[in-house]
């Protein structure tokens, strides 16, 4: 398959999710309905998908008895193809020194770790949250605490030799929550040298992006998501109170603290707004060195935005297209670099900037 048809299997294994022929160990994060959540499986050796499971789906995987081997069969695909599936983490099941379920402070995705400093949303606890987000009806907020992390990331580091980096996000934190999120990026580094990404919202005060870029975060994505002012006033209240300029203003910041190569990123969702608002987006960011990622809209059963028409896949293409050639003019490519990150994006691994962490 070419990089079109590639990326064409991609966005409709995104829309439309798989069946399953069989029984497969999947794990319970696999039935969750969230944009995250789902089976994660690579097509290609380097094209990593996370998608629902869908009993209507066009798209069935199944297992070749003989062989033992996963095969993806639909309509797009002219042969059965081998797929690589990803298995929860070995943690699942473990639990802290106080009996604290060590898959409730983490969670593994594709090959990172991604821990929330928050559980729950401060966004949501003032009635602002995103309409898409699944959390939005989550009106609970509670730290992780510290000592739960740390043994999380301590059973990791010994047992869990598929995780080659950790996210430290979450909903948005409190005003005067920001000192725990930077404490637990300190946790995780005192416990790990691997990588490590935060997603934060633009926080009260600039000097506390380099708080966290010096407990050693390498990479950080302040999340637009979407460009559109009366859309964005409607569908994310939160961010739009916060507000766009507030969003670049950190953004700018922390491409002083950690250049302008793609270590500063922001999300721009597609399918909500105008396609002509998000590329408006994209150059906004990219002049600005930072780099766009693209996730495609899906309607989250249970969410403000369950019935909003999905994206025509035919659409997509172009949008990646244009998307990537306004990257390039600024020595960009679309996000994110990691292989392995572009589970739910509308990216490709089409050049040597990408790769996979060791």
């Amino acid at each position: 398959m070419g990089n079109k048809e590639t990326l064409n299997l991609k966005i409709d294994l995104l829309l439309n999710g798989v069946a399953l022929a069989g029984k497969f160990d999947l794990g319970s994060r696999a039935f969750l309905n969230s944009v995250s959540d789902g089976v994660h499986f690579v097509i290609f050796e380097d094209v990593y998908i996370t998608t629902s499971i869908k009993a209507n789906s066009p798209y069935i995987l199944c297992r070749d008895e003989t062989t033992n081997a996963i095969f993806l069969k639909g309509k797009e695909i002219t042969y059965p193809l081998k797929v690589e599936i990803i298995p929860e983490g070995k943690y699942f099941g473990i639990k802290t020194s106080d009996g604290t379920s060590m898959e409730n402070i983490g969670t593994f995705q594709t090959d990172r770790l991604r821990i929330s400093a928050y559980k729950g949303c401060g966004f949501v606890m003032n009635d602002e949250g995103c309409k898409f987000c699944e959390a939005s009806h989550v009106k609970i907020q509670r730290k992780n605490r510290l000592e739960h992390i740390s043994e999380l990331v301590k059973y990791t580091e010994c047992y869990e030799e598929r995780i080659k980096h950790y996210l430290v996000s979450g909903g948005t934190p409190p005003d005067d929550g920001w000192e725990h999120f930077v404490d637990v990026c300190r946790t995780i580094r005192e416990n790990t040298q691997k990588p490590m990404y935060a997603m934060i919202s633009p926080p009260p005060e600039l000097n506390i992006i380099k708080q966290i870029v010096d407990t050693g975060v390498q990479d950080i994505a302040i999340n637009i998501e979407l460009f559109n002012s009366n859309l964005s006033a409607k569908i994310i209240k939160g961010k739009n109170r916060v507000g766009i300029n507030n969003y670049f203003k950190a953004l700018e910041y922390a491409v002083t603290l950690l250049g302008n190569g793609g270590s500063v990123k922001s999300l721009l969702v597609v399918g909500i707004e105008d396609y002509n608002d998000t590329l408006r987006g994209v150059e906004e960011l990219a002049k600005r060195g930072i780099m766009p990622i693209l996730s495609v809209f899906k309607p989250i059963k249970g969410t403000l935005l369950e019935n909003y028409p999905m994206p025509k896949k035919e659409d997509l293409i172009p949008i990646w297209e244009t998307a990537q050639s306004i990257c390039e003019r600024f020595s960009l490519t679309l996000g994110p670099l990691c292989k392995c990150c572009q589970n739910n994006t509308l990216t490709l691994p089409i050049n040597n900037k990408y790769f996979k962490y060791e």
